[in-house]
């Protein structure tokens, strides 16, 4: 079973395949850096090890990511509980 693909895209002059690394994760924390720009940290579940490895890749290639991010549940007082499921090898927190 592989995820989806679209078309080649370019990076940097180089084409590299689109792999979509889809998953549920809540925002840890939003903050400003030095220089003006945004790091986001996001937590994943313990049962996210593949798509952690796959990010860590992307990241080891250099790499960017094109995000979309879709809010699934709005928290309680700005945490969401955490329950994971998976279901067709794809794992879902909320």
């Amino acid at each position: 079973m592989g995820l989806p693909r679209s078309d080649m895209a370019q990076v940097d002059g180089e084409e590299m395949t689109e792999d979509i690394i889809r998953f549920s994760a809540q925002v840890s924390k939003v903050s400003t850096l030095a220089d003006g720009g945004i790091r986001i940290t996001l937590d994943l579940p313990e049962t996210a090890i593949d798509t952690a490895t796959k990010l860590m890749q992307v990241r080891q290639a250099g790499a960017l990511l094109e995000v979309a991010a879709v809010p699934v549940n709005k928290a309680k007082n700005g945490r969401k509980s955490r329950k994971t499921e998976i279901t067709d090898g794809i794992s879902a927190t909320y």
